[in-house]
C-alpha cells in the first residue's frame, strides 16, 4: 500500500492541483460514449476524489504489480490478457479523468505503454442536480438507490418479467412492482430521485424504469451516495419540507423543518412495494391531519 516513488507522488499531487483549479467535467455525445477507443495515457488523469490519489492510501501495489505482469505477458502469450477499458469522463481541456481503472493506468505507465482502451461516460454533475431541484415546484421528494433497492441483486427478490423484445432491450432485473411504486409516488406530488454508483446513462435507466411502468424526475449517475455531498444535502433540506428514502427493508420519513423523522420497517418480500406505498399514504394522512 502507499506510494512507492516520491517523484510519482509529487507529480501526482502537482497534477491534481492543476486539474482541480482549471478543469471541469463536460458532457459527451452518445456516439462518443457508445464505442471503446484507445487514448494516450498522457490525456488520462487520476480522479482527485479516488482513494488512489489519497497520499495516506495511494495505489495498491499488489494490484498494480498484478496488472503489470498480465500486461507484459499479453504481448507474448498466444491467448493475451484482454484489458478491460478504463471508465473515464471528459474534461473541459479535452483530456479525460479516470473514474475506474487507476491501477491499470499506473501499470501501463510503468511499462512505458502509450495508449489504453477507454469508455467515456457522462456522470451527473452537481449543477445538473441543483438545476433539476430549482425547476421543481414540489415540496416533497423520495429517493431510491437503483443498485441496492430497485434492482434484485441476489436473485432472491421477485422481479418484474418483461415480454420479448423488451426483456432484451432492458435486461436489468427490476424488483416486482418497483416501477409502479415510483409512479404512485410521482402521482402524489413527490419528486422521485433515483441514484446509482454505476455509469449507465440516465436515459437508459429512465427507459428501463418506463418499461416497468415507472417514472422518475431525475436520475443521478455515477454518485453512490448523494447525501454524502454536503452541498447537495443542504440543497435538499432547503428545497423540500418532506424527504423520504425507501430502502429494501425500511422507509425513512424526514420533516426537514422540525428535523423529526420516522423509520418504518418494510417486508423483504413480494409485498415490499405495496406496503411502501400504503405506508406513504398513512404518513401523508398523518401529516395533513397535523396541519389542519
Amino acid at each position: 500500500m502507499g506510494y512507492t516513488s516520491l517523484s510519482f507522488k509529487e507529480e501526482m499531487l502537482e497534477e491534481l492541483k492543476y486539474y482541480n483549479a482549471f478543469t471541469k467535467p463536460v458532457k459527451t455525445f452518445f456516439l462518443v460514449r457508445s464505442c471503446i477507443r484507445r487514448l494516450p495515457l498522457s490525456r488520462l488523469h487520476p480522479n482527485p476524489e479516488d482513494e488512489f490519489t489519497n497520499p495516506e492510501i495511494g495505489p495498491n501495489e499488489e494490484v498494480v504489480n498484478e496488472y503489470t505482469i498480465k500486461f507484459a505477458k499479453s504481448l507474448t502469450d498466444a491467448n493475451p490478457y484482454h484489458i478491460p477499458p478504463l471508465i473515464v469522463e471528459r474534461l473541459s481541456t479535452g483530456d479525460y479523468m479516470i473514474l475506474n481503472g487507476h491501477h491499470r493506468w499506473l501499470a501501463a505507465k510503468r511499462l512505458g505503454w502509450k495508449k489504453l482502451p477507454v469508455m467515456v461516460v457522462n456522470m451527473t454533475l452537481e449543477k445538473d442536480i441543483l438545476h433539476k431541484m430549482k425547476k421543481s415546484h414540489h415540496s416533497m421528494c423520495v429517493s431510491f438507490d437503483l443498485d441496492e433497492v430497485l434492482i434484485s441483486k441476489d436473485g432472491k427478490d421477485p422481479i418484474d418479467k418483461l415480454p420479448f423484445p423488451k426483456n432484451k432491450l432492458y435486461p436489468l432485473p427490476i424488483r416486482k412492482d418497483a416501477g409502479r411504486l415510483l409512479s404512485a409516488l410521482w402521482s402524489l406530488d413527490f419528486d422521485v430521485w433515483v441514484y446509482t454508483g454505476s455509469y449507465l446513462s440516465s436515459g437508459k435507466i429512465q427507459r428501463t424504469l418506463m418499461a416497468h411502468h415507472g417514472r422518475a424526475d431525475a436520475i443521478i449517475c455515477g454518485i453512490r451516495q448523494p447525501k454524502n455531498n454536503q452541498k447537495l444535502k443542504n440543497a435538499f433540506t432547503q428545497k423540500y419540507q418532506t424527504i423520504v428514502h425507501i430502502d429494501t427493508d425500511r422507509l425513512l420519513w424526514v420533516n426537514t423543518a422540525s428535523r423529526e423523522f420516522e423509520i418504518i420497517d418494510l417486508p423483504k418480500d413480494a409485498t415490499w412495494a405495496l406496503r411502501a406505498i400504503e405506508t406513504v399514504h398513512e404518513l401523508l394522512a398523518k401529516k395533513n391531519a397535523a396541519s389542519n
